[in-house]
């Protein structure tokens, strides 16, 4: 439990002032171990956040391109009737004259 508490800052003074009091060179070694241990955690911390966001931002983007598929899928009969009635001479082939022809209307 002292490990805990010591990791968590959890009235840790209670374990380490005494040992500091007997022996007082331990403050170097004990504020040496405070600094390296809540560094670590957050380093630790901070790669599990950036590791998360880069794992959301990939699911985003899957997310969209299924979406764009999605679209594309809905648009591509009606695409296909829009250039079916604009193609005058069903040569499967729009030319600049048919499409300007179907924007004057007719």
């Amino acid at each position: 439990s002292s490990l805990i508490q010591f990791i968590t800052q959890d009235s840790i003074s209670g374990i380490y002032f005494p040992l500091i009091l007997h022996r007082p060179g331990l403050s170097v070694y004990f504020l040496a171990l405070i600094v390296i241990v809540g560094l670590s955690l957050m380093n630790l911390i901070t790669a599990m956040l950036v590791e998360a966001a880069i794992s959301n931002a990939f699911e985003d983007k899957e997310m969209e391109a299924y979406y764009n598929r999605q679209k594309q899928k809905k648009l591509k009969p009606l695409l296909e009737k829009i250039f079916q009635t604009m193609d005058g001479d069903k040569s499967n082939a729009l030319t600049a004259k048919e499409i300007i022809d179907d924007l004057n209307g007719g």
